[in-house]
């Protein structure tokens, strides 16, 4: 089984478009005008906010480089689960493992730095809203939350060999809305501590709730899930959402910051990968670190697990440390579970949740997005129909979806479905960008996101007058199609 990593479900898939804000007919102000509909400065040098007259100016416009990192991360999503798993008994068994180990488990986590990136654009960029518009922006974050359980809801319904991880993100959304108002300061520090205390902290509570034995994993609360105990924990994740919504509030149109981002993602990645090598080959057995966080389970607990294949994101969430103390007698029973080795906490492999994968697969995500910020120029000419995909990412990921419910047999075992997916997305994609502003689910969770605003709010509020506030997505030119 693989899980889906889908991409970039962000809340802002139409952040960089010149209606990055909801406003309410009867009181907010008019959005300025957006730049030019090549966004030059969007991704080019310079890009910082001033003030003129007393009023804020703010960049505007599509981010073509973000784009470009959506579209590699839904590339590398068909790959995983679509690409044929190596046995590990000849040379390019052993090679392709170390290549579907590049988007393993790293796909998620690029994914939510994104989403994280697109919490700032939607709520202001370099320049936070303020008031009512900060509130409003609050707002269609919810409705796209609850769009992303309701997808969730329905995809789940096709019985499908992956991991849905919309419901995830949907909770990661509504988790980051009191920060939104944060400095960027304040956020980059909220990632750290995050990032050192949330994969410890998530450890230690499924340890003692289950020496309760007060959780079993077919009654799993969604919360508890969603938070704590499933593949993607929100005390673990939000690292990433974090450090996306501290870049979405700086100036990432400059080329400076963007070399930053590499440089800074880079030194990560050796603390991360580097410390957790030097730790299981001097410390620990390195074979120990091959098991995933909370799915070993010693003999003398009763039990044994066997560990998914690391070299895929196949794996289900994992099940608690001991499965014979969901039958206790009574609740909180105390007898304690057997831990993971130490070497577990000190693991970078792919969805282990420590504190030195986060770091390191941390570092990959910021110093790629760093690297698509940069050439983020090609997004209109070499890299526009890749830019295309990740601006249509919540569609192509419904496809994908689609396709794995109903050929389960491809998942894992089609080099061909590998190509078709990929070329098809780029072709569809790029074609659809020439005539639409957004993809169809895009579209509508757009819609959607200023219904739910105006169900909660006092005063109507509205997408924006134009083509787009019509029942069918916006036409536009080819030349406005990278606004």
């Amino acid at each position: 089984m693989s899980i889906t990593e889908p991409a970039s479900f962000s809340p802002s898939d139409d952040a960089g478009d010149s209606d990055a804000a909801a406003q309410t007919q009867a009181s907010l102000p008019e959005e300025p005008d957006a730049l030019d509909p090549q966004d030059s400065a969007a991704d080019g040098p310079g890009g910082s906010s001033a003030s003129t007259g007393g009023e804020t100016t703010r960049r505007l416009g599509r981010i073509g480089g973000l784009d470009v990192a959506r579209g590699l991360a839904v590339l590398g999503m068909i790959y995983v689960n679509f690409a044929p798993i190596g046995d590990g008994d000849d040379r390019w068994s052993s090679a392709h493992s170390i290549l579907s180990d590049i988007p393993n488990g790293r796909s998620v986590i690029l994914f939510a730095l994104v989403a994280g990136i697109s919490l700032s654009l939607l709520t202001g960029r370099d320049a936070p809203y303020t008031g009512e518009r900060m509130a409003t922006a609050r707002k269609r974050i919810v409705g796209r939350a609850f769009m992303l359980v309701f997808l969730s809801m329905l995809t789940s319904l096709l019985n499908l060999p992956v991991i849905v991880i919309l419901s995830y993100y949907a909770v990661w959304f509504v988790l980051a809305l009191p920060f939104t108002s944060w400095s960027v300061r304040k956020l980059w520090t909220a990632a750290a501590a995050t990032a050192v205390v949330g994969p410890i902290l998530s450890v230690a509570i499924v340890w003692v709730t289950a020496s309760l034995g007060l959780v079993a994993q077919e009654n799993d609360p969604f919360l508890w899930t969603m938070l704590i105990a499933g593949n993607y924990p929100g005390l673990v994740y939000m690292a990433f959402i974090f450090a996306g919504m501290a870049i979405g509030k700086s100036c990432v149109a400059e080329t400076r910051y963007q070399a930053k981002l590499l440089a800074l993602g880079a030194f990560l990645m050796v603390l991360g990968y580097g410390g957790s090598y030097a730790l299981t080959h001097t410390l620990f057995d390195s074979r120990d670190t091959l098991q995933v966080r909370g799915a070993v389970v010693t003999e003398e607990s009763g039990g044994s697990h066997v560990s998914p294949d690391s070299s895929s994101d196949g794996q289900a969430d994992p099940p608690p440390a001991d499965p014979d103390s969901d039958q206790r007698e009574h609740a909180f029973d105390w007898a304690p579970v057997a831990f993971d080795p130490a070497s577990q906490l000190v693991t970078a492999n792919p969805h282990a949740n420590t504190v030195f994968e986060v770091v390191g697969s941390g570092g990959f995500a910021i110093a790629l997005t760093g690297l698509c910020l940069l050439i983020g120029r090609a997004s209109r000419n070499v890299l526009r129909p890749l830019a295309a995909v990740g601006s249509m990412s919540l569609t192509v990921y419904a496809t994908h979806l689609v396709i794995l419910g109903t050929m389960p047999d491809l998942a894992n075992n089609s080099w061909e479905a590998v190509l078709w997916m990929s070329v098809g997305a780029l072709i569809v994609c790029g074609l659809w960008r020439l005539f639409y502003r957004r993809g169809p689910l895009e579209w509508a969770m757009w819609r959607f996101s200023y219904y739910v605003a105006g169900l909660l709010s006092a005063e109507r509020i509205a997408p924006p007058s134009g083509a787009e506030s019509t029942g069918s997505p916006e036409t536009v030119s080819p030349a406005r199609a990278e606004s």
